[in-house]
């Protein structure tokens, strides 16, 4: 019998242990969850969560977890995600400081996210204007390479014209000598 009582009171130990443990670990492997997503997971995991906020909204369900506002902030910033909306993901994180409770609110990694997305933000933004200006760039080495092209084109033609007007002036000099070979002739018979 004292066996099986201590084999009870060990289980009861790992039990409340595990549990313990559960909910400090919760927070973390839910975030490393997110953070480890594939890229064509991302924006079907971000509509589901917006889904859970906008019942939330409803009325339909009861209570939002804060932590989804701040799985979203990490979806909506995530690096494999094709179309981060960093301005989404500060609102957020913003969000999820208010519902949050006080030991969360004060977490060193929140401000670190906080400062990384105002950092990213503008990097973003310059991001899109290198793709913008990218794209422009190409447009105009293609527009070049056909007035390039043009301009060749229009070289060749300036070069057979003035081929011609070469040929064309030799006629007339021929033609002229001739005219004034005629001329001689017609004086030396009269």
């Amino acid at each position: 019998m004292p066996h099986s009582v201590r084999l009870v009171f060990a289980l009861l130990v790992v039990v409340l242990l595990a549990t313990g443990c559960a909910d400090k670990h919760l927070f973390s492997d839910s975030t490393n969850y997110y953070m480890t997503l594939p890229e064509d997971t991302i924006a079907d995991e971000i509509l589901f969560l917006e889904k859970i906020i906008k019942e939330k909204e409803a009325g339909a369900t009861d209570h939002v977890p804060p932590e989804i506002y701040l799985y979203l902030t990490l979806l909506y910033s995530h690096n494999h995600n094709p179309t981060p909306d960093y301005d989404k993901a500060l609102t957020a994180l913003d969000r999820y400081e208010k519902l949050a409770p006080p030991e969360a609110k004060g977490r060193l990694e929140i401000g670190y996210l906080r400062n990384i997305l105002l950092e990213i933000k503008p990097l973003a933004q310059l991001r899109e204007q290198n793709q913008s200006l990218l794209g422009e760039k190409t447009l105009l080495l293609k527009q070049c390479a056909a007035l390039d092209q043009k301009l060749d084109t229009l070289h060749q033609e300036n070069l057979a014209i003035q081929k011609e007007n070469l040929a064309i002036k030799e006629r007339i000099d021929q033609l002229k000598m001739l005219d004034i070979r005629l001329e001689q002739k017609k004086r030396t018979i009269k």
